[in-house]
């Protein structure tokens, strides 16, 4: 029963804290960007730009309300030893983000049509502000929090080393909601090796992350310098120590997989863990945008003074659909995305692509990994 509880929790609240970010995207921008379009921060309250955000919100709560049914729904009389009420969710959640996508490529054509009626280039300057000191301030957490993470990878492989002699032959190698196996492989040692490769790649994953942030390109407001480079200090460090806590929680998280596998702990316990680290990782993700919106911007705000004759960076022009950066002229390869929270890359350098591919490979490789392990 409390399984069953467990599970149908972390699908509904998946979709639920999903579903509100996704409605909430436009007002934690910054407000020199709507949509994906530059534009004079003071232009953000304008009642043309605020219809458009109206309507992209309205028109995401419909469609959340809408696809919370076919989500909702199956989980009621979900038995736990079936997969179909979780790939109905799943499959709903897929679908509604899909359709908030739809949802902001027609507002961000409206947003450019919008700018393109309108003289706000000719009549406001294009400034960009840089500070040779940023670094200075402290904009992550210490890498030594990496080492937890490793250390993980290591308490895995002497568990392995251990008690492998003491595993049983066949090896579970799947449960299902109810802790029962219902896959099994040939004891081997690459069949144990599945976890701490896991463990691995997330590493690998969160270090990642943690670089992206700290060498992202500044964005800072040209007409609030000083303000503006704290508020985004504060947002790296805020989300890099997001970073580091998740990536140690889920390093340790897919360190009981062998405690599991070698029948040292009941396969329930990996579910409860799963569910909590799962719904606090998320729940953590949805907290900090609102606090701190994109780029720091809803950190004690900016005064409006001279926002109105300013557009930050109007580099519209290397922005696909607002939402990809190609740019070979500029050295960056992080900076921060223009609709949502946090990084994207420039992929007009070609190490954007060089990871891209990585990317592809190692979801690849995911598919055959198991048989590889046997």
């Amino acid at each position: 029963m409390i399984e069953s509880i467990l599970l149908i929790a972390l699908f509904v609240g998946i979709y639920v804290l999903t579903a509100v970010l996704m409605i909430l995207y436009p007002r934690l921008g910054r407000k020199s960007l709507s949509f994906g379009i530059s534009i004079p921060s003071q232009q953000w309250s304008s009642p043309e730009v605020s219809a458009i955000r109206r309507q992209y919100e309205r028109a995401g709560m419909l469609l959340s309300v809408i696809l919370a049914v076919p989500a909702f729904l199956p989980l009621l009389a979900w038995e736990l030893d079936s997969p179909w009420p979780a790939l109905a969710n799943t499959g709903a959640l897929m679908t509604m983000l899909a359709g908030f996508g739809l949802l902001y490529l027609v507002c961000h054509r409206r947003m450019r049509l919008l700018k393109a009626g309108t003289d706000w280039d000719r009549t406001a300057d294009n400034l960009v502000s840089i500070q040779t000191d940023f670094q200075r301030g402290k904009t992550t957490p210490s890498p030594l929090w990496f080492i937890p993470m490793g250390l993980s990878v290591v308490a895995s492989l002497l568990l392995i080393a251990l008690f492998y002699g003491q595993a049983p032959d066949p090896v579970p190698t799947h449960f299902n909601g109810k802790g029962v196996a219902d896959a099994w492989s040939p004891k081997s040692p690459g069949t144990f090796l599945t976890g701490p490769v896991m463990q691995l790649f997330m590493l690998v994953v969160f270090a990642f992350a943690w670089i992206s942030i700290r060498r992202s390109k500044q964005q800072i407001d040209p007409t609030h310098p000083e303000a503006s480079a704290e508020q985004n200090r504060r947002f790296r460090y805020a989300w890099s120590a997001f970073v580091l806590a998740s990536g140690n929680a889920m390093c340790w998280m897919f360190a009981m997989i062998p405690l599991s596998m070698l029948a040292l702990m009941p396969p329930s316990w990996f579910l409860i863990v799963t569910v909590a680290v799962s719904f606090a990782v998320i729940s953590a993700s949805v907290l900090l945008s609102i606090r701190y919106g994109q780029g720091g911007s809803r950190l004690s705000p900016l005064p409006a003074r001279e926002a109105g004759r300013v557009i930050n960076r109007n580099d519209d022009r290397h922005w696909k659909l607002g939402v990809f950066y190609v740019n070979p002229e500029d050295p960056a390869l992080f900076l921060e995305k223009r609709f949502g929270i946090g990084w994207t890359m420039n992929f007009g350098r070609p190490m954007a692509w060089v990871v891209v591919g990585a990317l592809v490979l190692r979801i690849v490789v995911s598919f055959f990994l198991p048989a590889m392990m046997q």
